[in-house]
């Protein structure tokens, strides 16, 4: 006689047998060794079958003592990988402290349970533009909760100091916090210590959505704006949206936090689907100046620096001020061209343009090749060759020349002293922006404010917006600056944006998306076909092109692969006017790729497009 079970593995769920022979103990949440097609591999039991089938295999043994998987996350796997279209048994894998993975837990573990709680899933809305004023709020909403554990998220390490700071002041011992640079032992020691429930407040970046809390009661989401909640691998997780499956698998109230929030989320709150969280303090815009660049132009045509720009920085350091200057570009200059004959160096790979650093450095911003300068050009042998576009390099360049003796801190990563006395001016590319939300800087200037306005997609009105917004409201205080300097000064997404009008936004941004079935009014799921050869990835994309077209649905996007890190990718946009729409095509899509793709070729779903 013996039981049937099922177990997890990383291409699906099979049932195995266990002998009744065997010690019997309560195996869900463990992970036992089976073999598959001649091969030893650890699966997850999920679940009891219903009934013996016969014909299949017994388990080899159980590897666990203690089952690393709590109800609650396998609750939350299954409905991960329902979401994106992934195998249970590589979601549970990759949940998994990067020290476990491998290793059996044969530690003796309790975990910690609490009283049943009366609180409901719940999703609200914080958009206070004051950091500050938003984390005091935050800190007010733990105090109330008594009993079970809470989760805090911020998007990184750097630039939450404050945050962290003010809750282990507050509640002292009852907080841990999860670093992404602790090695994976210490990192296994916090998840030990958080599932036998030893810990009341988990505070980390987006790894901790998957630890083991005990009587969940509250998440918390700051900043949920940031590109980095979204993975840069597949499968493209946005922790925002797993923080909330997380509050509904525990039946808890999660609240998202951002001064400039994705505009589905500005959507929902209008539809009455999410509440809002208010924070009851107000707050002083800074004094704005938007300078156009076009009138500056003939003035000062090469370092796309304007003459405000200079006269700002040079009163604000006089008077013993910090200031933060943002630049869009690493290097000297975006490209090179050729004064006679108009000739870029681009990268021989990947075919953009290639961005100069000096002193004869020329780099690729995809694949990262690297070649060297040469000042003549190969097309017509002309000598002279200009500079387009000025980099971080070019502006400091320009600082130190017209500001002679002033200390100039170049950001491009890493770290600079927290007690560095002003005056000072700290240049970087959004490498500044930790330092902004960490410290008070008196003028802030943006160099170009233009770099997502103009660009083909929908979504550039929104990313501008987000982009402005957050510097503007790192800048929140009475007595602060912030100069923008830009070629479509006159651009009203940008007078917003500074202005921080986020519901006049709102209005005019869903009025087009409403008439163009864009999301949130429909809904989009992006296919990525990637592979080595460009012949095979275009006829898979077209392939796949014509299995959407077939069932009525709307692909966008050309077949035609374009090079990024890893091979060639094709990227087809499929659009809906739901997401449930989709979802059945996509299913029937992911179980016959074998017919559509060549060899060699394979498809990553993105279902967040949008963020």
């Amino acid at each position: 006689m013996s039981e049937a079970l099922k177990v997890a593995l990383e291409f699906g769920v099979l049932d195995y047998r266990l002998s009744l022979s065997e010690e019997k103990e309560d195996l869900i949440g463990k992970r036992v060794e089976v073999e598959v097609r001649g091969r030893k591999k650890w699966g997850v039991v999920v679940g009891w079958g219903e009934e013996h089938i016969p014909g299949s295999k017994e388990i080899n043994k159980v590897v666990d003592r203690t089952p690393p998987y709590t109800y609650s996350l396998l609750k939350l796997t299954r409905r991960v990988c329902e979401e994106y279209f992934l195998p249970w048994g590589k979601v549970l894998r990759n949940v998994l402290p990067l020290y476990l993975r491998n290793r059996p837990l044969k530690e003796e573990l309790s975990s910690g349970k609490g009283t049943p709680s009366d609180s409901k899933f719940s999703v609200a809305l914080c958009t206070h533009p004051h950091n500050r004023f938003r984390w005091e709020r935050f800190l007010e909403e733990i105090e109330k909760i008594e009993k079970g554990t809470i989760l805090v998220i911020f998007p990184e390490w750097d630039g939450y100091g404050y945050l962290r700071e003010k809750l282990l002041s507050r509640f002292s011992s009852e907080v841990i916090f999860l670093s992404p640079r602790l090695s994976p032992r210490k990192a296994f020691e916090i998840w030990k210590k958080v599932y036998q429930g030893e810990v009341r407040i988990l505070a980390g970046t987006g790894k901790s959505v998957f630890f083991p809390l005990p009587d969940l009661r509250l998440v918390l989401v700051e900043d949920i704006h940031s590109s980095a909640y979204k993975s840069k691998r597949h499968p493209y997780y946005w922790i925002p949206y797993l923080a909330e499956l997380r509050g509904e698998v525990d039946n808890t109230p999660v609240i998202l936090s951002s001064p400039v929030p994705p505009i589905k989320y500005l959507h929902a709150l209008k539809k009455g689907k999410i509440e809002e969280f208010k924070v009851n303090r107000s707050f002083f815009l800074p004094r704005i100046t938007l300078v156009n660049m076009r009138r500056e132009k003939k003035k000062n045509k090469s370092s796309g620096v304007s003459s405000l720009f200079l006269e700002r920085v040079s009163r604000y350091i006089e008077e013993g001020n910090k200031v933060a200057i943002l630049v869009s570009r690493k290097g000297y200059a975006g490209y090179k061209i050729c004064s006679r004959c108009r000739y870029v160096i681009r990268c021989k790979t990947c075919g953009i343009p290639l961005s100069f650093h000096k002193p004869d450095r020329m780099i690729c911003n995809i694949c990262g090749k690297e070649e060297t300068f040469v000042p003549i050009c190969p097309r017509c042998q002309g000598s002279y060759t200009r500079d387009r576009s000025p980099g971080i390099q070019k502006v400091e360049e320009y600082l130190k020349r017209n500001l002679p003796g002033v200390r100039i801190v170049r950001i491009e990563g890493g770290k600079i002293d927290k007690f560095l006395s002003p005056p000072f001016i700290l240049l970087g590319t959004s490498g500044i922006i930790p330092f902004l939300r960490e410290d008070s800087f008196n003028l802030l200037v943006i160099s170009q404010a233009d770099i997502h306005l103009y660009q083909p997609h929908y979504l550039s009105s929104e990313r501008t917006f987000r982009y402005l917004g957050e510097l503007v409201s790192l800048m929140v205080d009475e007595g602060k600056e912030v100069v923008v300097q830009s070629y479509h000064s006159e651009n009203e997404i940008l007078k917003m944006a500074l202005q921080l009008e986020l519901e006049r936004f709102y209005v005019e941004e869903i009025k087009l998306r409403e008439e163009l079935g864009y999301p949130p009014s429909g809904c989009f799921i992006s296919l990525r076909i990637k592979g080595k050869n460009p012949v095979r990835v275009e006829r898979s994309a077209i392939a796949v092109q014509d299995f959407f077209s077939r069932r009525g649905l709307t692909v966008l996007g050309l077949p035609r692969p374009t090079r990024e890190k890893g091979g060639l990718v094709s990227t087809l946009m499929v659009k809906g006017s739901s997401r449930e729409d989709i979802r059945k095509d996509i299913k029937s899509l992911l179980s016959s790729q074998r017919l559509l793709l060549e060899k060699g070729v394979s498809i990553l779903l993105d279902i967040h497009p949008d963020v």
